[in-house]
């Protein structure tokens, strides 16, 4: 499964065990009646912010949404001591100002 289809998976699960309809969750969101609909029928793709609410609103953390529970056992692993501290620190910092300039230009 590709990060986009985890996602959607995980959100209605997710959705599904806090026993929250597609239309429920939306109006907990703030959003259109039918937009967690459009999105776990993969027409639409939440913005970081609104991912950050439906997680609030499902009361998890927003990683989970993420999670891909058949790769857990993936024998790839990160290994983050073999990255310099500083390093990781910085590129972290790169990645989240541009997705933060980003989200500034969308709005």
């Amino acid at each position: 499964m590709d990060l986009r289809q985890v996602f959607i998976h995980n959100l209605r699960s997710l959705r599904q065990k806090a026993d929250l309809s597609q239309i429920e969750l939306s109006l907990n969101c703030n959003m259109g009646l039918n937009y967690i609909g459009e999105i776990e029928n993969g027409r639409k793709f939440p913005s970081v912010q609104l991912i950050q609410k439906i997680a609030d609103v499902l009361q998890v953390p927003p990683h989970l949404l993420f999670w891909d529970e058949q790769n857990k056992h993936n024998k790839t692993r990160l290994r983050p001591r073999s990255i310099a501290p500083d390093t990781l620190k910085k590129n972290m910092a790169e990645q989240l100002t541009a997705a933060i300039h980003k989200v500034i230009k969308e709005y």
